[in-house]
């Protein structure tokens, strides 16, 4: 087994740094007023003008830091107008919009190549600026100047970097020694972690029954995301959590007001399931 050697301070702000980003399930979960027909006049910026102001190119894959660029750079533009945001498949904004979300900037924390303690800070790093630009677009969709769209992307990327996270927990867990005077501390810190999962988790569900505040098309979208991350995601729920989220999919997967969802819903029941009978997780 390779010891990680981490200072107490980093094993324990992993876990208390999830914890605080429980405040995404109230993100996710937000009851937005319905959303209107409007003229769709696409006010975002081009990448070259985003990149003139601060914001990392959009033509190469993000690290942490450059997401903690581009969160103070977004905070600050919405000051003036929130219809400057990158824009989801905008023909000004689309390619900058795609980088925010992509899953290719999370490829490095998957290379257990690369030493640990590097792909813990700028995975953090990642995952908190990714958790405030989300966010900020909320903020910018209850005042119905951001679409469904670019939210339903940003909860897609959170959920990716929330498997990332938990893989990260997974390789820190093993170096957690029972005779270290932290080791109470560090398992409350995991508890946290886990109750914190399962209001993400709940607060993304709540959403696919958002019926008037999100549109069909894009819910559809956003099922296909919890098929990607959720069997992973519900195994590291507490077992009530874990209970409970199948009994809710399960009910989902058969609501006749859902029945544009399926058969999406209906995989990712199976797929949890699947996951949950296996007993993956900590």
């Amino acid at each position: 087994m390779i010891q990680l050697n981490l200072p107490s301070v980093i094993q324990k702000s992993l876990f208390q740094s999830i914890a605080v980003l429980v405040i995404l399930a109230l993100a996710m979960s937000c009851g937005a007023a319905p959303q209107e027909k409007k003229t769709e006049v696409d006010e975002s910026l081009t990448s070259d003008e985003y990149i003139r102001i601060g914001m990392p190119a959009q033509d190469r894959d993000w690290f942490g830091d450059d997401m903690v660029k581009a969160e103070k750079i977004l905070a600050s533009l919405v000051q003036k107008s929130y219809r400057q945001l990158p824009r989801y498949k905008s023909d000004r904004s689309g390619d900058m919009f795609a980088r925010l979300t992509s899953p290719k900037n999370l490829e490095a924390y998957k290379n257990k190549t690369l030493p640990f303690n590097a792909r813990y800070s700028q995975a953090l790093a990642y995952y908190q600026s990714s958790g405030q630009i989300m966010l900020i677009y909320t903020a910018g969709f209850m005042k119905k100047e951001v679409r469904d769209s670019e939210l339903v992307e940003l909860m897609g990327s959170v959920l990716r970097t929330t498997v990332i996270v938990i893989d990260l927990a997974d390789e820190m867990l093993p170096t957690i020694k029972k005779n270290d005077p932290d080791y109470a501390v560090r398992m409350q810190g995991v508890d946290q972690m886990k109750r914190g999962l399962a209001s993400v988790v709940a607060g993304s569900l709540q959403t696919l029954t958002e019926r008037k505040s999100y549109r069909g098309s894009e819910l559809a979208r956003l099922v296909g995301y919890m098929q990607e991350t959720f069997p992973q995601i519900v195994s590291w729920l507490p077992p009530g959590s874990r209970t409970e989220t199948l009994l809710r999919l399960e009910k989902m997967k058969d609501d006749p007001t859902l029945r544009d969802l399926q058969p999406g819903l209906g995989e990712l029941y199976s797929k949890v399931k699947l996951s949950v009978e296996k007993g993956v997780g900590p």
